[in-house]
């Protein structure tokens, strides 16, 4: 994810710890302006490539990342794919 966050100027910031993980997607990274339309869009994104993830914060502009606590290695390779490929789409 932190390479995800070198190539698209969108992640503003990634934090999380163990299994909980939060994508800051903002709309400039000086002011971190929150990208709370850009973040619904790649929801949906995700959703049409059967990967579910959802918005939380006071603008609803972290992508929040919760998988299953059986998570596999293809699982997680799945998810990077998943996201990069809907970043890359908007």
């Amino acid at each position: 994810i932190a390479k995800l966050a070198g190539e698209h100027d969108v992640i503003g910031d990634v934090r999380g710890s163990g299994f909980f993980i939060g994508l800051d997607l903002v709309t400039d990274r000086q002011t971190m302006a929150p990208a709370t339309a850009f973040t619904k869009s790649l929801i949906e994104a995700m959703k049409e490539r059967n990967v579910l993830s959802g918005a939380i914060g006071p603008d609803m502009n972290i992508l929040k990342i919760r998988p299953p606590m059986v998570l596999t290695r293809d699982h997680a390779d799945l998810l990077l794919d998943v996201l990069a490929e809907s970043l890359k789409s908007l």
